[in-house]
C-alpha cells in the first residue's frame, strides 16, 4: 500500500519457523509504484540449509506496524543414483499468495557453459531423476543443479519487476560420479551399424590431458594409439584392415576426484 504509514520493511530470517527472528536488513518503502520490493539475502550460509523469512512494516514512530506471513526456501539435495542419472529431491517452496505452478530444473555439466534448462515439472511434485547420458560424453563427471519455483494464481495479480511471475530459486548442488566407462569385448567393422564399427571405451570422465588408449596385437606390436578420448580404432593398421583375431588394449586416465585408473584387457576383432 503505497499510501500506508510506513517508511521501511525489516527483513527478518530464523532458522526454524518458530523463530527467533533476527533482523538482517531494512529497506525503504518505494516512493513509486508498483511498489514492489525484492532483496537477495547474501548473508545466507554457503552451506545448503533451511531459513524462514518474514518482513515487518516499521511506521514513521519506528514502531512494528504489521508483520508478514512466514516464507521458506527451496533445499534440494542431488545424489547419484544407479548407472547415469541423478536423483534430485528438494522441500516445497513455501509461501506464495498463490501456488507453485510449475518447478524448473536447471543443470550445468561443464563450468564454462552456465546452466542450462533441462526440465519443468509440475508444482505438486519435489523428486525428479536425470537421465545423463546424452550429457554424460562432454562432462567431467560433476553435474550442478538448482531449481526454481515459479508462481500461478496470485489473487492479486502480482508480478516481478519484469512483469514476469515470481520465481524462487534453490541452492546450487552437485553429484560427482565416480570415474567409469563402457568397452566392448568385440567388435566388426564392416557392421551395419555404424555405431559398432569402431573400437574404444565410451563415457569416460577424464581430467584433460590425462588420457591414453592403445591396442597391441598378437605380436605386440601397436596398433593404434591415441590421446583423444573421442578417437576410436576402426580395424585399419598401416592402411591396410587388421586380421580378425584377439587383440589387447590398455588405457589409463585421471578422474575427476584425481584417482589415476588404469586397466588392460582383451577383445575380439571380427571380420
Amino acid at each position: 500500500d503505497g499510501q500506508a504509514d510506513v517508511v521501511s520493511y525489516d527483513i527478518e530470517r530464523a532458522d526454524n519457523p518458530l523463530g527467533p527472528f533476527i533482523s538482517i536488513g531494512t529497506v525503504p518503502k518505494p516512493a513509486m509504484p508498483p511498489y514492489i520490493i525484492e532483496y537477495a539475502d547474501f548473508s545466507a550460509s554457503f552451506e545448503a540449509r533451511k531459513y524462514w523469512y518474514r518482513i515487518s512494516a516499521l511506521d514513521s514512530c519506528g514502531a512494528r506496524d504489521t508483520v508478514s506471513n512466514v516464507s521458506r526456501n527451496i533445499l534440494l539435495n542431488v545424489e547419484t543414483s544407479g548407472g547415469l542419472a541423478n536423483r534430485l529431491s528438494w522441500n516445497p517452496y513455501t509461501q506464495y499468495s498463490g501456488q507453485v505452478g510449475n518447478y524448473r530444473i536447471w543443470r550445468s555439466d561443464n563450468p564454462d557453459y552456465g546452466f542450462t534448462l533441462v526440465a519443468t515439472i509440475p508444482g505438486t511434485d519435489t523428486v525428479y531423476m536425470d537421465f545423463i547420458e546424452s550429457a554424460a560424453s562432454e562432462s567431467l563427471g560433476k553435474f550442478c543443479y538448482y531449481v526454481e519455483a515459479e508462481e500461478i494464481n496470485n489473487p492479486l495479480n502480482f508480478v516481478n519487476l519484469a512483469g514476469e511471475p515470481f520465481r524462487s530459486s534453490s541452492n546450487v548442488d552437485c553429484a560427482v560420479h565416480k570415474a567409469r566407462f563402457f568397452i566392448p569385448s568385440a567388435f566388426n567393422p564392416g557392421s551395419d551399424n555404424p555405431t559398432n564399427t569402431k573400437y574404444g571405451p565410451s563415457q569416460v570422465f577424464s581430467q584433460p590431458g590425462s588420457y591414453r588408449f592403445y591396442i597391441i596385437n598378437r605380436w605386440g606390436e601397436i596398433v593404434f594409439d591415441t590421446n583423444d578420448k573421442d578417437e576410436k580404432w576402426d580395424g585399419n593398421y598401416k592402411g591396410e584392415p587388421a586380421p580378425a583375431g584377439v587383440y589387447l588394449y590398455y588405457i589409463k586416465y585421471q578422474s575427476l576426484e584425481e584417482v589415476p585408473v588404469e586397466q588392460r584387457g582383451n577383445f575380439n576383432l571380427i571380420r
